[in-house]
């Protein structure tokens, strides 16, 4: 009887830790150019990892609801490849998504340091030869 409860408690446990495995970001092979601290890269890995699950449910809609398990799958597809920084108070994150490969193959974030930590302030997408700015707060898309 007390192998049972033994094993109907870890059980659980098992499964929590198998999952917090799964699904934690693994960032390999990120190209950092410029002169940014350690604590300036997590921070912004930090932002833009935080702008990415806002996109997971926008609004707590029916659709939003419908299209969550598509939307977490290409949010664990997504993986930051570059972080160039020309001055000390900006950065440029480039981020590379197997599922959006066909359509572009250039998508970054414009950051600045604010006050309280680094913030995301223009994403760019490029798609051929055209290219399209989202301000975050907005959700609205400008062609360049």
């Amino acid at each position: 009887m007390k192998k049972k409860w033994i094993i109907l408690l870890a059980l659980p446990l098992v499964i929590f830790a198998i999952l917090i495995w799964i699904l934690t970001p693994v960032d390999s092979n990120i190209a950092i150019e410029g002169n940014l601290s350690a604590t300036d890269i997590s921070e912004i890995k930090a932002a833009v990892r935080k702008e990415l699950r806002a996109s997971l449910l926008p609004k707590l809609s029916w659709n939003s609801i419908k299209s969550y398990p598509s939307a977490f799958r290409n949010y664990l597809r997504i993986k930051i490849a570059s972080i160039k920084s020309t001055e000390p108070e900006s950065a440029e994150v480039g981020i590379r998504c197997p599922h959006l490969q066909p359509v572009s193959n250039d998508i970054a974030y414009a950051m600045t340091k604010q006050t309280n930590g680094w913030q995301v302030n223009l994403m760019r997408i490029r798609i051929g030869s055209y290219s399209y700015e989202l301000i975050p707060s907005t959700n609205h898309f400008f062609p360049q």
